[in-house]
């Protein structure tokens, strides 16, 4: 595993370059008043990111069906204030759906052109008001266990497309090698999702005023 990881380091890195200062650069001019959440939220170019999926054949109708599905049962349980069962539902949509999407991002690759973008606007939404400690925790995990399942696909994308510049003897090495690490990484990143779906609704029952 540690080769592997050696192997991955440059495409971790790189990723981690562009969140952050995709980040950044959103969070800085979100406090500096240069754009808003509304504003980007209204930009054709941000309708277009958010709803690449739904243009997808077949796939787009069936992921259209689930989150109707999956907002109609999370609105459900969580006026009976049911929390065991929201928190399952809630990780199993980020750990299943929304990680699987995000894969599927990665593997095409041409979705990630926009990722940067992406990455821009989460950094103008948090720059607007005041967001306690536990909500910047919970955005670490939820969304740092979809970037490791973003970088682990690109791994395996890149590691079969040029399998001798990453030190592999054949291509067939590549792709055994690459989807034993996404496994992997992709069992690591569940359990970021995992916590993080437990503070998310331990958020959510403290603004409910739960128990």
């Amino acid at each position: 595993m540690i080769h592997l990881l050696k192997k991955a380091k440059w495409i971790f890195l790189a990723m981690l370059t562009i969140y952050i200062l995709s980040f950044g650069a959103g969070f800085i001019s979100g406090k500096l008043n240069i754009t808003t959440w509304n504003r980007l939220g209204n930009s054709k170019v941000f309708k277009f990111n958010r709803n690449l999926e739904y243009h997808v054949p077949l796939y787009g109708d069936l992921l259209q069906s689930y989150r109707d599905w999956y907002r109609k049962i999370r609105t459900r349980v969580l006026f009976e204030r049911d929390y065991t069962k929201t928190r399952l539902l809630i990780f199993m949509n980020n750990f299943v759906f929304a990680n699987i999407t995000m894969a599927l991002r990665a593997a095409l690759v041409f979705p990630m052109i926009f990722y940067p973008m992406g990455r821009f606007f989460q950094g103008v939404l948090m720059s607007e008001g005041t967001m306690i400690q536990q909500f910047w925790i919970l955005i670490v995990l939820e969304f740092g266990g979809y970037f490791i399942t973003i970088c682990a696909t690109l791994c395996l994308i890149f590691w079969i497309l040029f399998y001798r510049r990453f030190g592999f003897s054949s291509r067939k090495k590549a792709l055994i090698n690459g989807v034993k690490f996404f496994g992997i990484m992709y069992l690591i990143s569940g359990i970021a999702i995992a916590i993080g779906s437990y503070l998310e609704v331990s958020l959510i029952m403290k603004m409910l005023g739960g128990s």
